[in-house]
């Protein structure tokens, strides 16, 4: 068991996240609970981290969230005690230990992609696995998005190498084409690409602005490119100098195919 701390027990203030779904009032098991170990299912769940966690004491429950119904006397720790038992039966909370001290987990509130954010409590041995898992699966994304924001780095330099500024967004949009190239292609198969379109488009006013990644990169259109890239670079990487030929040999691009 593992404990990260950051955060606290406090209600949480994030606005991304709605564990209440469509489907909420009509949970089974929720039905099979009484009306008051609903309230306390809810409130667990606005004030739990963000692993779905908690204190799991009933000591513990009624000061932290029924303060003022436990101190008039209207509920007691036996009623808390009943409601978390009753939770516990319909596999709605999961309980836990950590060095003595007992907590309550629960199901399925687990915040998707913001691991780590506002953990309070200990990390049960049963959610480890996947809080790694999920955790790895970010630092991979944003390994790849650095890569395809590097290569549309690398365009913009090269474009400006051609006395040309273009910028691009570094956004989702702008990186879809490049990461799907990524899982057949290398990094360098792109940029050069890159460097032979800028070279061979840029001089020309009506093919200019597809140097960009959607069009570069397309997949119907990617194979044909660094063919011709790779042509390009063996002949020497010889500049097209806004002449639209290569060697003397007229080019061929068409038009109207590049963004079909």
């Amino acid at each position: 068991m593992r404990f990260l701390s950051k955060g606290s027990a406090m209600a949480r203030s994030c606005n991304k996240w709605n564990p209440i779904s469509t489907t909420y009032y009509d949970s089974v098991k929720l039905n099979r609970c009484c009306i008051a170990a609903e309230a306390l299912y809810m409130r667990l769940i606005a004030q739990c981290d963000d692993n779905g966690s908690y204190f799991a004491s009933p000591e513990k429950v009624a000061c932290e969230l029924f303060k003022k119904r436990f101190t008039n006397g209207e509920i007691s720790l036996a009623d808390i005690e009943s409601w978390i038992g009753q939770l516990k039966k319909e596999g709605l909370i999961r309980l836990f230990s950590d060095s003595g001290v007992d907590y309550l987990n629960v199901v399925n509130v687990l915040k998707v992609g913001e691991y780590g954010h506002d953990i309070a409590f200990p990390v049960p041995d049963f959610l480890a696995k996947k809080i790694d898992s999920n955790g790895d699966r970010k630092k991979e994304e944003e390994r790849i998005n650095g890569i395809a924001n590097d290569v549309i780095d690398f365009m913009e330099s090269t474009a400006l190498k051609h006395g040309t500024v273009i910028k691009h967004p570094r956004t989702v949009a702008s990186r879809k084409n490049i990461i799907a190239r990524l899982k057949d292609y290398l990094v360098d198969d792109l940029k050069l690409v890159v460097e032979h379109k800028c070279d061979e488009w840029l001089h020309e006013d009506k093919m200019a602005q597809y140097v960009n990644p959607t069009t570069l990169f397309r997949p119907t259109k990617f194979a044909n490119n660094l063919n011709a890239a790779r042509i390009w670079a063996a002949r020497g990487r010889r500049s097209n100098g806004g002449k639209n030929t290569y060697q003397g040999i007229k080019s061929n691009d068409d038009y109207e195919s590049v963004v079909k």
